[in-house]
């Protein structure tokens, strides 16, 4: 067993890819994540535990997962502003990877 990200983050929505060798998650790297709830998309490599950023929106990116057989990462979202406090519809979205 060995840990896989550093930092005071809340990772969750992990999936592995279909060959193993990397994870998608979300999580809020925001300054201030406690006042911004802003969920971006990012990949791990398994083999250097290098982080990738996939998103960099405004919108939450949440409940993510690769597709077997291709490279597509599907997610669902919000269409909310950084700044908005309420909570929206979330809708499917697909991101190349």
């Amino acid at each position: 067993m060995r840990q896989l990200t550093q930092g005071d983050y809340d990772e969750h929505s992990i999936d592995w890819s279909p060959d193993g060798k990397q994870l998608v998650f979300a999580s809020n790297r925001e300054p201030n994540q406690d006042e911004f709830f802003n969920y971006d998309l990012f990949t791990l490599q398994l083999a250097d535990n290098s982080i990738h950023r996939l998103t960099a929106t405004e919108f939450n990116e949440l409940r993510s997962a690769m597709v077997a057989g291709r490279q597509i990462i599907v997610y669902r979202g919000t269409r909310r502003g950084l700044t908005d406090r309420e909570t929206t519809m979330e809708r499917h979205t697909c991101l190349d990877y």
